[in-house]
């Protein structure tokens, strides 16, 4: 969508502000209406609840695939086709998307995974689905508003310390949350701060990604937008379960 690499940063802030908003509705929201469309069935709120949020993400999925339009005129040698073989060292050779494929396959497993136990932790560990809800919020709200000030942080670290930043912060957290026990202020402390952590992650991985797709046009006189974020949305689905 564009060649500048400050829009690519905002864009992928707003992708990511957006995705992580409906995360934070699903996950305050969830066990409510659960609650609601059960009447006392569980296994009925759970299918209905599911149901809905699916039929929602179906409507957006088409609107997106009716209104996305490519908005940068590329040379017509840009698009000749790519063989398999050529694509390999692009993505095997690619210092960069390695980098980046790698850092982000580890922090979408440990995300993937805290994210799915946390509802069985806080109701068999520690005893309290009240604070679902609460941990949810907490997991989002702070998260989406980091991703806010991304842009700010960028402009004083740059992206690599930034993303390095985010990094440090969520595997900190993640293993003093090993430690913490059932101590519920440690829980919600160190939940904000991993948000916070994360919200610096994820829209810099996201906006970092295009920058592979540059280095791989000038080392193999290549462009492969194609099938450098397939290869990156293909290392998101495994990592995430």
């Amino acid at each position: 969508m564009t060649q500048d690499q400050d829009q690519r940063i905002k864009l992928s802030n707003l992708n990511q502000f957006l995705g992580m908003s409906g995360m934070m509705i699903v996950a305050v929201g969830g066990m409510p209406l659960v609650g609601i469309l059960g009447g006392g069935d569980q296994a009925k709120g759970f299918f209905l609840t599911v149901s809905i949020f699916a039929a929602i993400a179906c409507v957006l999925f088409i609107i997106w695939s009716l209104k996305v339009r490519e908005r940068v005129v590329m040379d017509s040698k840009m698009h000749e086709k790519i063989t398999l073989k050529e694509a390999l060292p692009i993505i095997l050779q690619n210092k960069y998307l390695l980098l980046l494929s790698g850092a982000f396959v580890f922090f979408m497993s440990g995300f993937t995974i805290r994210n799915n136990s946390q509802m069985y932790y806080l109701v068999y560990t520690v005893q309290r689905p009240d604070l679902v809800p609460v941990v949810g919020l907490l997991s989002m709200l702070p998260l989406i508003l980091t991703i806010l000030s991304v842009s700010f942080v960028v402009g004083k670290l740059g992206k690599r310390k930034a993303l390095m930043l985010g990094m440090t912060i969520v595997i900190v957290t993640n293993i003093c949350q090993y430690f913490v026990g059932t101590n519920v202020n440690a829980i919600l402390a160190l939940t904000v701060l991993s948000a916070i952590g994360s919200g610096l992650f994820l829209p810099l991985i996201w906006g970092m990604l295009p920058d592979t797709v540059d280095y791989a046009h000038w080392k193999f006189g290549k462009r492969a937008e194609g099938i450098v974020s397939s290869t990156f949305i293909f290392l998101q689905k495994c990592s995430s379960g």
